[in-house]
């Protein structure tokens, strides 16, 4: 009796400290949406007769290290164009929100719209890495007209060394002839165009469009994209084109495949 006593003492113990143990930790989230909605009349005076503007921002706060959080802060809120300062608390979602509305405001006002009006912008983290982050933007803008128009934005940023990432970071030259290739076969394959058919034959404005320098990575390869005007219609929408990694890997500088690992892809040879 005296030794199951015993083991009953240690058992105890044992179960509380292995409860302790597999207790799931809860991190605090990386980021959080901040949204904010509000409305514009052309008259505040008479409102039953004023026509709206609504305005609508998904912002996104930071909660990495205090480098970090300002580092991308200046990227996605910098104060007007005017302002010569550097004060953090002038880069912030809240900061930035109060700019906007009031800029939304007089330029809706000072227009003296008959129609109403909309402005949304949404960001989020689209991919996190240990060393990178990858953040998309969204804008929409209709002021009147037959229709709004709807952009996006990506922001690649190494996080290690605080510096977005850009199209020179990864090629010596984007633009050379053996890419521009592969480009608009690929515009042709995705718009069902023959091999050799002049891509001004389809929806394009030109039979080689200039490349765009906006992108984003996948696991697939890099996406670059056009917005809607730049290269067909506006009915179009945004133009995107995947170049596979195996494509493209032997035109990437050395550093860019380096640059790559810090978004978990690994194009070295064997």
């Amino acid at each position: 009796m005296k030794n199951h006593k015993f083991l009953i003492f240690i058992f105890i113990p044992m179960l509380f400290f292995s409860a302790c143990v597999s207790k799931p930790v809860i991190n605090k989230p990386t980021s959080l949406q901040r949204h904010y909605t509000y409305t514009v009349l052309s008259n505040p005076r008479e409102p039953a007769q004023s026509a709206q503007m609504e305005i609508a921002l998904s912002l996104l706060q930071m909660n990495y290290n205090e480098d970090i959080i300002y580092f991308v802060n200046t990227l996605l809120y910098p104060p007007s164009k005017n302002y010569d300062g550097i004060d953090i608390s002038d880069y912030t979602a809240e900061a930035y929100k109060n700019r906007i509305i009031s800029e939304k405001r007089d330029e809706f006002r000072s227009s003296l719209p008959e129609n109403d009006w909309r402005y949304s912008e949404t960001i989020n983290v689209a991919a996190r890495f240990e060393k990178g982050l990858i953040i998309e933007r969204q804008y929409y803008s209709y002021s009147g007209g037959a229709h709004g128009m709807q952009l996006n934005r990506h922001y690649i940023i190494d996080t290690e060394e605080l510096a977005v990432v850009n199209m020179d970071d990864l090629f010596e030259n984007f633009q050379r002839e053996e890419i521009r290739s592969i480009v608009y076969r690929t515009l042709r394959a995705n718009f069902n165009l023959r091999r050799n058919q002049p891509l001004s034959e389809g929806l394009f404005f030109s039979d080689e469009p200039e490349l765009s320098f906006k992108f984003y990575l996948t696991d697939e390869g890099l996406v670059i994209y056009w917005d809607p005007y730049e290269i067909a219609p506006y009915s179009s929408g945004s133009i995107e084109v995947l170049l596979h990694w195996m494509e493209i890997r032997h035109f990437i500088l050395d550093s860019g495949l380096e640059l790559l690992t810090k978004f978990n892809i690994y194009l070295f040879d064997d």
